[in-house]
């Protein structure tokens, strides 16, 4: 009996450091990895966070751009005249022109203000012949840019510029309903239509170089009723777009 009670002992004691054995096992593999799987978690949760900002403050930016060609001392040039109309400031972190990338500055434009950037060196070793010239920007938000005048186009024998279209951009400091738009050059009546409600801005093409009178009107049952803001407004191949900004009523 003395030895049978020995052995069961022993085999009791070996038991219980087995299971201590494998709880030690299970605390220091378990444990660490349920740690490491909430850190993982947790950093994806912040890195969720940052994305939600960031397409949040995307959507805010609110930039309208426009290209202004020029020969100064015989020398093409483009100008990139960036407006800012949101509430957030804009930092412009890349430009390309016909897809060479010119990035070389830092560019940062604050709410309700703009900036021009000027690029010149712009007919490389292609002398000779017509070059049109594609321009796209970005912000550091990952916005991209294209220009509201159109396609600047350049002769390179002897640096004329032409432009595919002109643009005049009514420009809407506090959006309404009921809107009527008017663009008149002389006797000619390039554009005179109802527009679309609630809108910040309205391009109008036309498709010549001149003096242009545009006119916004507030209309009723489909009648222009009275004058909201005119202005008369040139074009050329220097400033082939142009705004006419109507304040608030």
């Amino acid at each position: 009996m003395h030895i049978i009670g020995t052995f069961c002992r022993r085999k009791g004691t070996s038991t219980v450091l087995g299971t201590l054995i494998f709880v030690g096992i299970m605390f220091t593999a378990v444990i660490p990895m349920l740690l490491v799987m909430n850190q993982a978690n947790t950093l994806y949760e912040i890195r969720k966070l940052e994305v939600g900002r960031l397409d949040e403050e995307r959507a805010m930016e609110n930039i309208y751009f426009y290209l202004e060609p020029d020969v100064v001392d015989n020398e093409p040039i483009l100008t990139l005249k960036i407006i800012n109309r949101g509430e957030l400031a804009v930092r412009i972190a890349r430009v390309w022109i016909n897809d060479e990338l010119r990035d070389n500055f830092t560019c940062i434009i604050p709410p309700i203000s703009y900036t021009d950037l000027t690029f010149g060196n712009l007919t490389g070793s292609a002398p000779q012949e017509l070059i049109s010239y594609h321009v796209i920007a970005t912000t550091d938000r990952g916005s991209f840019l294209s220009p509201l005048s159109g396609i600047p186009t350049l002769n390179s024998s002897n640096n004329v510029w032409t432009m595919d279209c002109f643009k005049i951009n009514v420009e809407m400091e506090m959006p309404t309903n009921s809107l009527h738009i008017s663009v008149v050059k002389g006797a000619v009546t390039f554009f005179d239509e109802d527009v679309p409600s609630w809108r910040n801005r309205y391009p109008i093409s036309v498709s010549e170089e001149g003096t242009y009178n545009a006119t916004v009107y507030r209309f009723y049952d489909q009648k222009p009723q009275y004058i909201l803001w005119t202005q008369y407004v040139e074009l050329s191949l220097l400033y082939p777009s142009k705004e006419v900004w109507v304040p608030a009523e």
